[in-house]
């Protein structure tokens, strides 16, 4: 009839609907969540409280499924629920099949989770070498500049002209070379 996937916040701990299959009207809506799709907390922190049915079924379905909590090493990241006919009932090969089909997912999303803190960290390490990359030439050249530019002001208040375009000059030609420089890392992001 349904199949219902509760994952377990890593931050408080409770679970949270995550995803139905089957018979959305099995699962218990709250106000502006019609659908069920929209991640909810449901249930408190996963092993308070007694063991009955999966916390997010209407009470009429209930009664008429089975869970099986998914477990990585010693921690819990959600719970599989799954409403059978209820004139059946469940066979210790449907309760293997569930438990076996728990532990598939339970694999994927630590996997997932693993795969989405790995691209986490990627971004912060680019941030940070992005950060040294900027530091190391564009603070630096601007520095520079700021000094040159401090002594080209005095070099025309002096009266030295040819000094001063001097300066002006080796200041052109510097900004052009970290202007092209900055064009190139910008380019370099983008691909």
């Amino acid at each position: 009839k349904a199949a219902v996937l509760c994952l377990r916040n890593e931050s408080d701990g409770h679970l949270t609907l995550a995803q139905v299959s089957g018979e959305e009207s099995a699962v218990l809506v709250t106000a502006g969540n019609a659908s069920g799709r929209t991640p909810i907390a449901i249930a408190p922190r996963y092993g308070d409280g007694p063991k009955v049915a999966c916390p997010v079924l209407a009470d009429e379905h209930a009664a008429h499924s089975i869970r099986a909590p998914l477990i990585v090493g010693s921690s819990v990241v959600g719970e599989l629920c799954v409403i059978h006919e209820p004139r059946q009932g469940i066979t210790d090969d449907q309760r293997a099949l569930l438990a076996g089909l728990a532990d598939m997912a339970a694999i994927a999303i630590h996997n997932s989770r693993l795969l989405e803190r790995e691209r986490q960290v990627a971004v912060l390490e680019e941030r940070d070498h992005l950060a040294r990359e900027m530091h190391d030439t564009l603070a630096q050249v601007l520095g520079y500049l700021h000094l040159r530019a401090a002594t080209t002001r005095k070099h025309l208040q002096a009266g030295e002209t040819d000094r001063a375009i001097d300066e002006l000059q080796e200041m052109q030609d510097l900004a052009n070379e970290a202007y092209v420089d900055v064009r190139e890392a910008i380019l370099g992001l983008r691909e």
